[in-house]
């Protein structure tokens, strides 16, 4: 398959910008600007910086520039005071087992 750019990399670069730090508000971001939020975390031993998109019930939307990797993780926890802490422990080990 031809690989094709469908998302221009200025505007990824754009929301990567660090524009509001939230990083003593919110246990899993740093910034947030744009919609989208910021974090740089340390799994499974390696540095990664990375942009998500959070919705309703744990549903978040990953971008991970630097390894050209774009991850879709839906959950049903609408309502629930764990929906976002369980997405992001699955994030976790996704992350943890990138080479």
């Amino acid at each position: 398959m031809e690989d094709i750019q469908i998302i221009n990399p200025d505007y990824i670069k754009k929301l990567s910008n660090k524009t509001f730090n939230i990083s003593n508000d919110n246990p899993f971001a740093d910034y947030y600007g744009m919609m989208w939020y910021k974090s740089h975390r340390t799994f499974g031993g390696k540095d990664i910086d990375y942009l998500f998109a959070s919705g309703n019930g744990g549903n978040h939307l990953i971008v991970i520039p630097d390894k050209g990797i774009v991850i879709a993780l839906t959950s049903s926890a609408y309502g629930q005071r764990y929906a976002h802490r369980r997405s992001y422990n699955i994030l976790s080990k996704v992350l943890a087992s990138l080479e």
